[in-house]
């Protein structure tokens, strides 16, 4: 256990706000009481909470807003990849270097 404890200390953790620990337990406990409808309520009450509490996390509008501005400049770059072998042949002749694999 230390040793676990000593190679996680190096490492940031994230608290996650999903409870889905114990959850079978719950809409079981539901389904026999209250009957399935009640069930499925709570199931969807849960599902509805976890993912307010996702959208409301800091990190993941980093992740979409960093992928979102990294996409379009890999984009443009993956273009300019395709058209810019073709000009220089045309602009500089066909004998010009090209890196082509």
């Amino acid at each position: 256990m230390e040793a676990r404890r000593a190679t996680t200390a190096r490492y940031r953790l994230v608290h996650t706000p999903l409870r889905s620990e114990g959850a079978g337990a719950e809409l079981a406990t539901a389904w026999r009481q209250e009957g399935a409808l009640a069930a499925a309520r709570q199931a969807w009450r849960g599902a509805v909470s976890n993912v307010a509490e996702i959208v409301r996390l800091r990190q993941l509008w980093m992740v979409i807003t960093f992928s979102l501005s990294v996409f379009f400049v890999s984009k443009q770059w993956g273009d300019m990849d395709t058209m810019l072998i073709p000009f220089v042949e045309r602009y500089f002749g066909a004998s010009t270097h090209d890196c082509r694999p």
